[in-house]
């Protein structure tokens, strides 16, 4: 059983962390744009806020109560929902990167 928990709050971590890193890109992309490698950093430090987010949602399958079933089913809609656009954005990171880092045909002669 405990196996279980612990695979589980992985899988629900990771869901969240998409939704998470998600919001913080947004912020980042919003306000102060970072490199690439800092965004790395955002989605490891939101891996872990979905995991510590499992054990509290965790609660309302121990003690059952609206607002952290709620709280959980939005989370988990908007958390899946928003795996695409961030796989996009990273997608879009990379591209920007790989342009930035190559060298033009016309310098090399």
């Amino acid at each position: 059983m405990r196996a279980i928990n612990i695979a589980f709050g992985l899988i629900w971590g990771f869901i969240v962390s998409q939704f998470l890193s998600f919001l913080l890109t947004l912020l980042t992309f919003l306000f102060l744009p970072l490199p690439l490698f800092l965004s790395y950093w955002i989605y490891v430090i939101s891996f872990i806020l979905g995991i510590v987010l499992f054990f509290y949602v965790k609660e309302f399958f121990r003690r059952p109560n609206v607002l952290t079933g709620i709280l959980s089913i939005l989370i988990l809609f908007l958390s899946v929902a928003t795996i695409p656009v961030l796989g996009r954005q990273l997608g879009d990171k990379l591209k920007d990167l790989q342009s930035s880092m190559s060298i033009p045909i016309n310098t090399l002669r």
